[in-house]
């Protein structure tokens, strides 16, 4: 069950304030072969008051600031906050450079089955982070856009699915050994030098203080490219880049830690409007190369893939 009670008061064109009241229960009933969680048991509830001020471009500033109580009735009360300011500097309509920043907590209690169920653990501590997030924006014109973010988010109390390597037990736990760091930054660009061209990228790099047993790859990157072919034609190709990254694998006893090798995928696709751009016909195919890759193991991933799909507006 959720519910929110909000109101949006304006108190000048400027300048908004929001105001609420969210309810949740949560509550299970589930019975399987390896264990059951009974309804009574199985439940909690919280009730977050929030507030946020929101300033809309005062000679170019931005800021929204906001702060909620989580009360929680297993894990009491606890603070949370956002703090969100930007500037931008207009050089024409369509020209202008932008600054952002971000300052943020969050406090994430266990789930009800990650508490009760047969690997569940009563005695999970909520999860806390904190992130600090800051870059800037560049348009210049309707061609070109870039944006470059760097970011940073610590944890604490992180909750992880943990397998004793000599009684092979496994249950959920909260990882106190050390706090978790990751920082990184993303970048992307869209270039656009004319009606018919159109492309889309963007890089991640992510460094993580520590592995965890789904380990987020240092490098990511993606890259979308139209092309306007004819009228009503247009021709698609993307390239998705994932690099090496480390994974334990739960299969064996006792668990191993498995290096995943990086993979390159490439698609392409076809548009073609027809009858004004009522009918839209697309023509697909994914892993073009039929790349055998591992994303996740355990979990099967797509090899070459066809695809055939129409719309028709009325």
């Amino acid at each position: 069950v959720q519910s929110d009670l909000f109101n949006l008061w304006s108190v000048h064109p400027k300048l908004d304030i929001l105001s609420g009241m969210n309810f949740q229960f949560h509550q299970t009933d589930n019975t399987t072969p390896y264990g059951n969680i009974d309804a009574k048991t199985g439940q909690f509830y919280s009730l977050d008051p929030y507030l946020t001020l929101n300033m809309k471009d005062v000679k170019g500033f931005n800021m929204s600031l906001g702060s909620r109580v989580n009360m929680h009735n297993l894990y009491g009360s606890h603070l949370t906050f956002s703090f969100n300011p930007s500037y931008v500097y207009a050089f024409s309509e369509n020209r202008y450079v932008k600054l952002m920043s971000s300052w943020s907590s969050a406090y994430i209690v266990p789930s009800i089955y990650q508490l009760h169920s047969v690997y569940g653990n009563v005695d999970l501590k909520p999860e806390i982070t904190e992130t600090l997030e800051f870059g800037t924006e560049i348009s210049w014109s309707q061609k070109l856009n870039f944006s470059a973010l760097y970011f940073e988010r610590a944890e604490n109390n992180s909750i992880i699915f943990y397998a004793n390597p000599e009684t092979w037990e496994y249950q959920y736990i909260n990882d106190e050994a050390s706090s978790l760091c990751v920082t990184g930054f993303e970048t992307a660009l869209q270039w656009k030098p004319n009606s018919k061209l159109d492309l889309k990228t963007n890089y991640t790099y992510t460094h993580a203080s520590k592995e965890r047993p789904y380990s987020i790859p240092k490098n990511k990157w993606n890259a979308r490219l139209r092309y306007q072919v004819l009228k009503g034609s247009q021709l698609q190709v993307q390239y998705q880049y994932t690099s090496d990254r480390t994974q334990m694998d739960f299969s064996s006893y006792p668990y191993e830690t498995q290096k995943l090798k990086n993979f390159h995928l490439f698609g392409i696709g076809w548009h073609q409007a027809m009858m004004q751009d009522k009918i839209d016909l697309h023509v697909g195919v994914d892993n073009i190369f039929n790349v055998n890759y591992v994303e996740t193991i355990g979990y099967t991933s797509m090899g070459r893939n066809y695809a055939l799909s129409m719309r028709y507006k009325l």
